[in-house]
């Protein structure tokens, strides 16, 4: 360790495996991802006030650890005669997404250990709630939304589209006219420490987006009389208001002689502070009216933002410089307006909780009950009974109210997987135009080249291939690969026939071996001489 901080935090010494697993555990609420389920917790944690975050008892055993004294009264280790082909720390959406991926390839009946030092799950991700007047009132415990789609890989954008997240439907269900049709502008407050007098004024129109606004503007923005009316009337100095009006309305190349790209790499080494003080000349008394806009996005004041990305969110000062729109190097990616076609911004009433509350409900279903991302936001986790359950030999769980069709195919359901599960793969292999499904050695190959399947893909294929000639319905193949519980959820058998073409067809686009037949279900072409 190089760090003097470092050294004195103890991060120079080795942590042995004993201190790991004890270190964690005594602090942990676990959450075992098989048949044998979820947080045992005699209380609802969303519904617990004061302050939620490293709660107490979530941190004296790190405490302890990092004091040398834990294991004066930690006890010694015992063997629980547990076993687990996966241990995760941290139940974040991180940690359950690695779980999530892990089963997708392990199979279902792998056993998936995921431990956390907090008493509920979601790690940054958590959520509030509050009953008042016999209403439940939710707010997001942590992390307020998902952030820019345009930088997401491949596989972050798949696994939100699985969970059956539309990114795209914030605008249908958010008003963004709620409160101008109520009268109601964006404001500023000017507090007495910095500027001299508490003064609470509405902020005239921007052309650029902020803090929670839509980066389209609805509306003209201000013109130079209304800006010189507000900046008369707000308490700053007459250098303050000259010169904020001026980068607002003057047109100015501040480096002339650069090209576009070359003044975005300048812009990229600067802070914004610098650029207004030093390249566009703006008095320091400036300063304190912009310091604290990028707070919320960035944590930080505009000392520490750069300059390129003040520019790529509208702040004053550019207009003049004939920059050309599109991101740059150097630019951070919440800057960045341009990069992808897809919303910019999204979130649920509780924050991301509701990735995460989708995430655990992927992992086992029984613990939150529905099936679509709109359900989930309102239904109570409430594992105890399911816990008592399962952990009594139960198979399955079923939330109330119910119907007896429901219970019947539960049953059945139940039935077909033990029967799968003691019959030997004794089938003959599915063969058709280059295309092979091996059920005893659960493997597919196309043209005699092996091809990568996760459990669920291998689940989905097979029974494609076992019923090939017949067209399957969307809850038939939900009901058979994923469960009962799954069932109206066509968007997850879509999401997974197209994996599979991917991986299958020469053309996924024009299937040969999984045609889609229009508004009924989906068919598999037949085994040749079938």
């Amino acid at each position: 360790m190089s760090d003097r901080r470092d050294r004195e935090l103890g991060l120079d010494r080795p942590i042995t495996r004993r201190d790991f697993l004890n270190g964690v555990a005594l602090g942990s609420a676990g959450v075992l991802l098989t048949p044998r389920v979820v947080l045992a917790l005699d209380r609802y944690p969303p519904a617990l006030t004061g302050l939620r975050g490293s709660h107490d008892g979530s941190f004296e055993a790190a405490h302890a650890l990092k004091d040398g004294v834990f294991w004066d009264s930690a006890g010694s280790p015992r063997d629980t005669g547990e076993v687990y082909d996966l241990v995760v720390v941290g139940a974040g959406i991180s940690g359950l997404a690695a779980a999530h991926f892990f089963r997708e390839a392990a199979g279902p009946r792998s056993r998936v250990l995921i431990l956390d030092n907090h008493d509920d799950f979601g790690g940054h991700a958590r959520r509030n709630e509050f009953t008042l007047d016999g209403r439940v009132l939710i707010g997001y415990g942590g992390t307020f939304a998902i952030d820019s789609a345009g930088p997401w890989s491949a596989v972050a954008k798949a696994l939100v589209r699985d969970l059956g997240v539309d990114v795209g439907r914030l605008r249908a269900v958010v008003d963004e006219a709620l409160y101008p049709s109520l009268g109601m502008t964006r404001g500023i407050f000017f507090d007495r420490e910095t500027f001299g007098a508490d003064r609470l004024m509405s902020e005239p129109r921007l052309a650029w987006f902020g803090e929670n606004e839509p980066r389209e503007a609805t509306a003209p923005p201000a013109s130079a009389t209304e800006w010189t009316a507000f900046l008369a009337r707000a308490p700053l100095s007459e250098a303050a208001r000259r010169d904020l009006l001026r980068l607002r309305q003057e047109t100015v190349d501040y480096l002339p002689g650069l090209t576009s790209e070359e003044k975005k790499a300048r812009l990229a080494r600067m802070s914004y502070a610098d650029f207004v003080t030093k390249i566009a000349g703006g008095h320091p008394d400036v300063l304190p009216f912009f310091q604290a806009r990028p707070h919320s996005l960035y944590g930080v004041g505009i000392d520490a933002v750069p300059a390129q990305d003040a520019w790529a969110m509208g702040y004053p000062g550019f207009q003049g410089m004939g920059l050309e729109k599109g991101p740059a190097p150097g630019m951070n990616l919440d800057a960045i307006p341009w990069a992808d076609p897809e919303p910019y911004f999204f979130h649920f009433p509780d924050g991301n909780a509701t990735l995460a509350r989708l995430l655990v409900r992927r992992l086992i279903p029984a613990a939150i009950p529905g099936r679509t991302a709109d359900d989930i936001v309102t239904a109570r986790a409430d594992e105890s009974d399911i816990v008592n359950g399962l952990e009594s030999g139960a198979d399955d769980y079923l939330t109330k109210p119910f119907g007896i069709p429901e219970l019947v195919a539960r049953i059945r359901s139940a039935l077909r997987r033990a029967t799968h599960s003691e019959r030997p793969g004794t089938m003959a292999p599915f063969e058709s135009d280059g295309l092979k499904v091996d059920y005893g050695a659960a493997e597919v190959s196309v043209k005699g080249e092996p091809v990568k399947f996760t459990a669920t893909e291998y689940r989905l294929i097979r029974y494609l291939s076992q019923n090939a000639g017949r067209v399957l319905l969307p809850d038939q193949i939900l009901e058979e690969v994923w469960g009962p519980e799954y069932v109206g959820d066509e968007h997850l058998v879509r999401v997974y026939i197209s994996r599979i073409r991917k991986k299958i067809e020469d053309d996924p686009r024009n299937p040969k071996f999984i045609i889609t037949r229009s508004g009924v279900g989906y068919l598999m072409k037949k085994a040749e001489g079938a």
